[in-house]
């Protein structure tokens, strides 16, 4: 039995309070384990004027490779990723191995109030940008003429910041699992949660049905990387696995693995379970020019 477990994340907020989190579920089980936790900074973390949606940057891992690189050395025992940011192929020397609960996966859209029939949208996702072009007419009651977009990089309090800041800007779309974490776990007087509260209150927000607008495989998911010959270590995070979670959000890997993978990909899918049956939204554009819409029960 392991006595102690280094738990390796990036080093923002966000990062440290999913790294705790599975720690928490781990020691509901083995309460007698020592964890210690580390933090790294990741090459998109050091570089905010990448370009992340570039396809010759496609599916390399930019958020999680630094993480990856440690557990497959043996340095630290467990890497804890925000599943989305994983890539699609995985690694000969670890894999995400298990998974806990899935917070809430769907987008949500802040917009600024008085908005014009021309709108301006802060978001870098090509997924985001095909999704609101073609549907967010439909779910707001204004006649708009035009929707265009701006790209935006940095952590949610980052982008938040930016988004009140910019007066030549409108909406603001980011991950509705971050900012519940985050008011989950940071206390009322953190700056974060001061700056959630403050868009809630200042903007009109919609949360985006995931029928037409589905996510990124894995959003909402952690991932919880291990060196694939740690077979002791293996047992204990299997405990811990959620296997709807797992198996849902590996569903969503593999339809998006038959398209390319990747963040420039204008192509969402989610898989999840309501009222006793499991829902597959696909909605999007390939990089072939396809257009896939599919919103169904699946039974496998």
């Amino acid at each position: 039995m392991f006595q102690k477990i280094k738990i390796l994340s990036r080093k923002s907020t966000l990062s440290k309070i999913q790294a705790k989190t599975v720690a928490q579920k781990i020691l509901s089980i083995y309460p007698n384990i020592k964890i210690d936790f580390h933090y790294i900074k990741s090459k998109a973390d050091k570089n905010l004027n990448l370009n992340i949606s570039q396809p010759n940057i496609n599916g390399i891992g930019l958020f999680t490779n630094e993480v990856s690189k440690k557990i497959s050395s043996g340095e630290y025992d467990l890497g804890i990723h925000s599943w989305k940011d994983y890539p699609i192929i995985d690694s000969e020397s670890t894999n995400i191995r298990a998974t806990i609960f899935r917070e809430d996966m769907r987008d949500i859209l802040f917009l600024k109030k008085n908005i014009s029939h021309d709108i301006k949208i802060m978001t870098s996702s090509p997924r985001r940008r095909f999704a609101l072009d073609k549907n967010l007419k439909k779910l707001i009651p204004i006649n708009l003429n035009n929707i265009s977009f701006k790209d935006i990089r940095g952590n949610i309090y980052t982008r938040m910041r930016k988004f009140i800041q910019d007066d030549s800007s409108d909406g603001l779309v980011v991950a509705k699992a971050a900012m519940d974490r985050l008011l989950k776990h940071e206390s009322l007087d953190s700056p974060l949660v001061k700056q959630i509260h403050f868009c809630l209150k200042k903007y009109h927000s919609i949360v985006l049905p995931l029928s037409i607008f589905p996510t990124t495989p894995g959003q909402g998911a952690l991932g919880i990387e291990i060196n694939k010959k740690n077979h002791k270590l293996n047992k204990i995070v299997d405990q811990i696995n959620v296997k709807s979670v797992f198996n849902n959000v590996n569903k969503e890997r593999k339809i998006l693995s038959k398209y390319g993978g990747g963040c420039n990909l204008e192509l969402g899918i989610s898989i999840w379970q309501k009222n006793n049956q499991t829902i597959k939204s696909i909605y999007g554009r390939t990089d072939k020019g396809e257009i896939i819409k599919s919103y169904e029960t699946i039974y496998k």
